[in-house]
């Protein structure tokens, strides 16, 4: 991508260029799926995720460090048919000199560590506080947003596989536990899906996501319960849920 013959420290830089609009990559966001790095540079698009992980890829071929970061705040949450989503950002360090040019499109931000980089308009940022993640929880949030878009597109197999993959690179990682909840929940295991709800609850007790999941779950199992002592069991497992709301 880069040229070889390019110093290494202009090499950030270099690369920064190419991703801005009219840059050399003529990228375009597109948050319609998430793609691979590989996916993302042969189409030239794709949303935050796979844009960083692209960006991953290209500045390691050129030789450099590469750092990730996740935007803390009020995440977006949505509802997809039965399926409650949650929806954060990450962008990605270079690590670089301290660039002399502030880049204002497609967010390149002088960093007193490396360049970084994001795909979402700056005023999108503004009051998130951006905080280091792991690689682990990068691969997480890949597998498990393929997951969630499996389940979506009416592919319960691959979506149980993306969901099983999701919650071993970094098992603290709720969003994934949340995932693999919603699939054992669509396959009609109920008591799987509670347990992987309940490990979600344990790293944030009050995450919405997997508050919802599982709130709706039991109502409804409390309303097709076969017998009145299935019905009691899953009743107090919701006013136990219900309780934990509160605190």
């Amino acid at each position: 991508m880069l040229p070889t013959s390019l110093p290494a420290a202009l090499r950030p830089l270099a690369l920064a260029e190419s991703l801005q609009p009219g840059g050399g990559l003529a990228l375009r966001y597109d948050a319609s799926r998430t793609r691979t790095a590989s996916e993302a540079f042969a189409v030239r698009a794709g949303n935050c995720l796979s844009l960083v992980l692209m960006t991953a890829a290209l500045a390691r071929e050129a030789g450099l460090e590469v750092r990730f970061q996740q935007a803390l705040g009020s995440p977006l949450v949505t509802r997809e048919e039965d399926l409650v989503l949650l929806s954060g950002h990450v962008n990605v360090v270079l690590d670089a000199p301290r660039p002399r040019r502030e880049w204002n499109v497609t967010q390149v931000q002088p960093d007193p560590r490396g360049l970084q980089i994001d795909f979402v308009p700056e005023d999108d940022l503004r009051g998130l506080r951006l905080v280091a993640i792991s690689e682990p929880r990068v691969r997480a949030m890949f597998m498990s947003n393929r997951a969630a878009e499996a389940l979506l597109a009416q592919q319960p197999a691959q979506a149980y596989a993306w969901a099983r993959e999701a919650v071993l690179p970094d098992p603290p990682y709720w969003p994934a536990l949340n995932t693999l909840g919603v699939v054992y929940q669509r396959a009609g295991h109920l008591d799987e899906a509670r347990a992987a709800y309940a490990h979600a609850l344990a790293q944030d007790s009050q995450n919405q996501a997997a508050l919802g999941n599982l709130d709706q779950m039991l109502r409804r199992a409390v309303a097709t319960s076969a017998s009145p002592a299935e019905q009691a069991r899953y009743t107090a497992k919701l006013d136990a849920l219900r309780a934990l709301a509160r605190h």
